[in-house]
């Protein structure tokens, strides 16, 4: 990260004159952290902080898309045994709850965390959750993440401001209303289902 910050001023030179390159490799980087359990959020409030918050929900949403995606696939289908060995026992009393409401119960996990971004999508793949309500799931969750992040790096007046960054700084209206709005909207048809059954 000190690096990074080093080299601000190339960084920025870069992204002005390769855009669309710049915006291709932002994307890839995320993929590939999130592939290799790297901590993606110094990743997107950079991203924020280079792109501007629009354009950084772009390309954090298609990125943590397509890399979670990527991992569901691997964990489900190519390396299972391996992934199964090393996080099936380790989580098995979620199972219960994924078995329940699978959808649901993915989109709480996404939007509150708790559990590394990677592993959700690893613990998916071995539970063999469907791809369509995992795909779903993913795509809502992580809006609320994203937007966040990348709406505080953006805010950054400097570079410097991510040694400084706390994740304390999401604790405010601003940026709490929109996912208290986004879990009613989503849960209410549950919600509904819930009272009219009785």
């Amino acid at each position: 990260m000190n690096e990074i910050i080093e080299k601000n001023n190339s960084i920025s030179l870069f992204i002005n004159n390769h855009k669309y390159f710049s915006y291709f490799l932002a994307f890839s980087i995320l993929v590939i952290g999130i592939s290799f359990m790297v901590p993606i959020t110094p990743i997107v409030l950079l991203i924020g902080y280079y792109y501007g918050t629009y354009s950084s929900i772009y390309i954090c949403l298609s990125g943590q898309f397509i890399g979670s995606l990527f991992v569901y696939l691997y964990s489900r289908y190519i390396f299972y045994s391996f992934m199964k060995n090393m996080y099936y026992y380790r989580f098995e009393n979620y199972r219960l709850k994924f078995n329940e409401n699978s959808f649901y119960y993915l989109i709480l996990l996404r939007i509150i965390g708790g559990i590394p971004f990677t592993v959700q999508c690893i613990i998916c793949g071995i539970f063999k959750m469907d791809i369509k309500s995992y795909s779903l799931a993913t795509f809502l969750g992580v809006i609320p993440y994203i937007y966040i992040f990348s709406s505080i790096g953006n805010n950054f007046n400097n570079i410097d401001d991510l040694k400084s960054f706390s994740i304390l700084e999401i604790l405010t209206f601003e940026y709490l209303s929109p996912i208290v709005l986004l879990v009613m909207i989503i849960f209410l048809p549950k919600i509904y289902k819930l009272f009219s059954s009785k």
